[in-house]
């Protein structure tokens, strides 16, 4: 698995807890999907940021099919 280690695992559970409180709020599927995101886009902005956590997949990458 890429991205292994402390930093990815928080950054894993950031945005687990993220999708989680997201499907408490019963959306739409499209605001649903604008609201992933951009907690994507914060969580893994975050994780960039710090010299550890190597370069964010793409927000494409993350949607599903």
């Amino acid at each position: 698995m890429p991205r292994q280690g402390l930093n990815a695992s928080g950054t894993r559970g950031r945005f687990r807890a993220a999708l989680d409180t997201l499907a408490v709020l019963d959306l739409p599927p499209d605001e649903l999907l604008v609201h992933r995101d951009d907690a994507a886009g914060r969580i893994l902005g975050d994780a960039a940021s710090t010299p550890a956590a190597g370069a964010p997949e793409p927000l494409d990458a993350l949607r599903c099919r």
